[in-house]
């Protein structure tokens, strides 16, 4: 999430899971480094010497060198990590959020009445029995509802359909909680955040006073980027994923110079796809 200079505008983009990058060497996790998929900078990164209990802090900070050197962003002011019972939690609490569902999506993890689907190794995806469907329009979620819909990634599009979807899931609970009574109570945002407990590791700037940085905000002045990309591979091996060359450098560019509004002007087809703003 990139907020420009006057604090009025916000621009959220997403990293698929499967990028491949450099993963920086890392001493306190005695990590070397190595070209892999990004979302192993968390798990190689939480690794504590001695220790069984992972270190989350310590994976973001990996997390956090390894999109730095992809992105050319120098550093973070913020970040957060929250567990998928954290969201569950963290969208209940502001009592739901409200999403257009741009395209129809069949759980693989969810039965309709919300319970888990039974496992089973020889069924389609692991799982039988009744699916939840979220389908086309708009739809108010739950938490759970939130976090399995924000889950599926086997619909089309892939991968970056559930980055956009979570992306969605984002941008509404922001939204909820910039439009509510949480900045004119900010006792409110440590109330959830408190909670939350260890399913939220917050580090760089406190939640209090993100929210009232971001006061100027609205679900209207933030921009949803999806950047495109396709599937790498050696051979017939997959290897992950590489984001398109020219929009990714020109999108991270412009952040970096804090030109945003004009690159999204220029570059309508990746700005609020899906979205009823699109």
């Amino acid at each position: 999430l990139h907020v420009n200079a006057d604090l009025t505008k916000a621009y959220l983009t997403s990293l698929p899971r499967d990028l491949v990058v450099n993963i920086p060497a890392f001493p306190p996790a005695k990590f070397g480094g190595e070209r892999t998929k990004i979302t192993h900078a968390m798990m190689y990164g939480s690794r504590v010497p001695g220790v069984k209990k992972p270190s989350v802090q310590q994976g973001y900070q990996l997390m956090a060198k390894t999109v730095s050197a992809y992105t050319g962003i120098p550093k973070f002011d913020g970040g957060a990590v929250l567990t998928f019972r954290g969201l569950t939690k963290l969208i209940d609490a502001l009592g739901g959020i409200d999403i257009y569902v741009d395209q129809k999506v069949v759980s693989i993890h969810r039965a309709p009445d919300g319970k888990p689907r039974p496992s089973c190794p020889r069924c389609e995806h692991g799982y039988s029995g009744p699916r939840m469907t979220y389908n086309v329009g708009n739809m108010h979620m739950v938490g759970w509802q939130a976090l399995d819909y924000a889950r599926q990634r086997y619909t089309n599009g892939g991968d970056y359909t559930r980055q956009r979807h979570q992306r969605q899931i984002i941008e509404a609970a922001v939204g909820k909680i910039l439009q509510g009574d949480f900045l004119s109570n900010p006792a409110s945002i440590d109330n959830v955040v408190g909670a939350l407990g260890e399913m939220l590791t917050v580090v760089g700037i406190k939640p209090v006073a993100l929210a009232y940085a971001l006061r100027n905000l609205s679900p209207q002045t933030i921009t949803q980027v999806g950047l495109p990309g396709s599937g790498a591979y050696s051979g017939s091996r997959y290897l992950g994923e590489n984001l398109s060359s020219g929009p990714q450098k020109s999108y991270f560019l412009a952040l970096r110079q804090d030109k945003l509004d004009a690159w999204a002007a220029a570059n309508k087809k990746y700005v609020n796809v899906g979205s009823p703003q699109g």
